[in-house]
């Protein structure tokens, strides 16, 4: 399962009319991860994840494309009940939503990742 905007990303032609706050491709691939996840082709969903994880580190700039791969990689975790990987993975999310200074988290009561680590055991 592979969309639009990865063929359009590899084809070189990578300039977008309007200025993106997430990379396009990044996103698609989130998608295409946990809709596989959801389909049960794990192992397709975890290369899609890692992909989509490699492309935002790659993409520098673009840092809410990071912090939304590794923030929907911890979704997996958590569905996949892998606590350590969970808390790693919020850990991360938290770290790069404060450095930047991103809203993800605003209007969130937030939790600690070893509270969301204790509700999943």
């Amino acid at each position: 399962m592979r969309c639009v905007a990865l063929r359009w990303w590899r084809s070189g032609n990578q300039q977008s009319p309007v200025e993106e706050v997430d990379a396009p491709v990044v996103s698609c691939l989130v998608h295409a991860a946990l809709s596989e996840w959801h389909l049960g082709n794990m192992t397709s969903s975890r290369s899609s994840m890692a992909e989509a994880i490699s492309l935002a580190k790659k993409a520098e700039l673009i840092w809410p494309a990071l912090t939304n791969a590794l923030f929907n990689s911890g979704i997996l975790a958590h569905f996949e009940r892998n606590v350590l990987e969970t808390e790693r993975l919020a850990s991360e999310v938290i770290e790069l939503s404060t450095r930047h200074n991103f809203p993800i988290l605003a209007g969130h009561r937030i939790h600690t990742p070893r509270l969301g680590a204790q509700r999943l055991r």
